[in-house]
């Protein structure tokens, strides 16, 4: 609870600190005859100024505008003194408070105008013809005062938390520690204000927190550290294209105790690290850095920690996969590294893995657990995102094959790099081996939301969903059409599933089944 009040206290200051800028601007005042540089403080209740010269000793600076003194009360002329106001603004000359106080809340955005009861006090002293009482004004000025106080201390409230929390993940990384408890609590924390935009660009830019997060991946921690980390980065990252270039950048890996050998010094992007923990051996990756100098590193998740807490190992994939699409949706630079780094197959794994595990023992003993199923509704997810972003094909050839016209991606012609980057991973998407991957997620166990999603996305593929070889072809075919019985059948009327779904939906996905049962060419 202290962390969300934290995180809405935090946004409600980023909003009230754009007025602050505003205010401060038209608080700039300088002489006429000779710039007054340094705080002006301008004290509403009583008329009175002061200034704090800049870089000032002791003695002060008198300079500017009649001011003097040591800057903690000394007054100042204001005779000669104006507003710097916004480029294209006319100059008025500040002769009193009230002036003061006028000019500076008629620069509010109107919602804070509105808000604050400036709107309404100015509307009150045009109809009456009447300037608006002083007293009305410092009232109104000593609140949003006090509000723009409360939340630059909430700002910097909310920095230092933020700045703890890596200091956190960081000692976890570099210590080695087996205690996970201090660093999930840490996650948890940073999950929640990350979901901030300008949080989320503080934790990376301006307090360098990435580093620290991206090692959190790495086999060497526990399923549920890599899981909680990978969260927090899909939430960091949350599909902007600014964010989404950061998991791209190459971080030194924490491999070895002996941090001071250069044999063990790695770096590698998180977006490897997070395809990595979609599959349950062994990875290797090679990077090249600027200097040229190649190296590889092997990475390899503990089978032991699959056997002993599948539904963990589950969990874990289902976090990562969660990080990868925010990642790479509509976004050429990261899918380009994803299909480089064999993401298409590695997901593959990922979803043999749930499927393996459904038709366990283990499994039977759980039934209900929440990870199940989840990765496959995320996968149908990305899959349907990925074939619509590619677009759609002029024609199909007999062996499913996407046909185009002259001056398109798949042609050689240009197009935008979203589309050409998105069409060959769809080649691959639309495959027979993938369009088994969707009907797989069509088991008559699974929750309807599942089914709603692959239905969804196999209707993308459906058109194309073939393969050269005849034998694979009849056999993919049948397992699609087998499953597609499965659903209408469910989702027919009278049968067990249907009493508990509104009749309008069930209506639904026996269109989505037939849809694709029509698609389908074999």
């Amino acid at each position: 609870h202290r962390s969300r009040n934290r995180r809405r206290a935090a946004m409600r200051s980023s909003r009230l600190i754009c007025a602050l800028f505003v205010v401060v601007a038209l608080l700039c005042v300088r002489a006429q005859t000779n710039p007054i540089r340094g705080t002006v403080k301008i004290d509403v209740n009583t008329g009175a100024t002061s200034r704090t010269p800049a870089g000032a000793e002791s003695n002060g600076d008198g300079g500017g505008g009649g001011g003097g003194g040591d800057g903690t009360g000394a007054p100042l002329d204001l005779t000669d003194v104006e507003i710097i106001l916004g480029k294209g603004e006319d100059v008025t000359t500040v002769s009193s408070p009230s002036e003061l106080m006028i000019r500076t809340l008629s620069a509010l955005p109107v919602v804070e105008q509105d808000r604050i009861g400036f709107t309404a006090l100015m509307d009150k002293s045009k109809a009456s013809g009447e300037e608006a009482l002083e007293a009305d004004l410092r009232s109104l000025w000593e609140v949003r005062q006090l509000e723009l106080e409360e939340a630059m201390a909430a700002t910097e409230e909310s920095a230092d938390f933020l700045a703890a929390l890596i200091k956190t993940l960081k000692s976890h990384v570099d210590s080695n520690r087996a205690d996970d408890e201090t660093v999930l609590d840490a996650l948890n924390g940073l999950e929640d204000h990350l979901s901030d935009m300008d949080m989320a660009r503080d934790f990376h830019d301006a307090l360098g927190g990435w580093p620290s997060l991206t090692n959190l991946l790495l086999p060497t921690q526990s399923l549920q550290v890599r899981a909680a980390a990978a969260l927090v980065m899909g939430t960091a990252v949350k599909n902007q294209d600014e964010f989404q270039g950061w998991i791209l950048e190459p971080v030194a890996l924490s491999l070895s105790t002996d941090t001071t050998s250069e044999e063990h010094m790695h770096e590698e992007a998180a977006l490897a690290l997070l395809t990595h923990m979609l599959v349950k051996g062994c990875t290797t990756t090679t990077t090249t850095n600027q200097n040229g100098t190649t190296t590889s590193v092997t990475l390899c998740n503990e089978p032991t920690l699959e056997e002993s807490d599948p539904v963990g190992a589950l969990a874990m994939r289902k976090k990562a996969l969660y990080a990868i699409a925010s990642g790479i949706r509509q976004n050429p630079h990261t899918q380009s590294l994803f299909l480089s780094l064999d993401g298409l197959s590695r997901l593959e794994h990922a979803a043999d893995a749930e499927a393996e595990f459904a038709a366990s023992d283990k499994h039977k003993k759980r039934p209900d657990h929440s990870s199940l199923w989840q990765l496959r509704l995320k996968l149908a997810t990305m899959l349907a995102d990925w074939i619509t972003e590619a677009g759609s094909c002029d024609w199909v050839t007999d062996v499913g094959e996407c046909g185009v016209e002259e001056g398109t991606a798949a042609s050689g012609g240009r197009v935008d790099d979203v589309s050409d980057v998105a069409g060959l991973a769809a080649a691959e998407l639309r495959s027979m081996r993938w369009c088994r991957i969707m009907a797989g997620a069509m088991d008559a166990s699974a929750p309807q939301r599942v089914h709603e999603k692959a239905l969804q996305a196999l209707a993308l593929q459906a058109p194309y969903c073939a393969a050269k070889d005849k034998g694979e072809r009849d056999a993919g075919f049948a397992l699609v059409r087998s499953r597609l019985d499965s659903l209408e059948a469910l989702y027919s009327p009278g049968s067990e599933r249907s009493e508990s779904l509104d009749a309008e939906y069930m209506q639904e996905l026996n269109s989505l089944v037939a849809q694709c049962k029509e698609a389908l060419r074999g």
